[in-house]
């Protein structure tokens, strides 16, 4: 693997991080709406 595939894998794993907190906070939100 080359330098700019590792990058770009990287690249790629951290905008899925952040995705998946952002979907994790919504859902939390959604619950608690929900649950009042």
């Amino acid at each position: 693997m080359n330098i700019e595939e590792a990058k770009q894998k990287l690249h790629n794993g951290s905008v899925g991080l952040r995705a998946g907190i952002l979907v994790k906070l919504t859902l939390e939100a959604f619950c608690k709406y929900s649950a009042a």
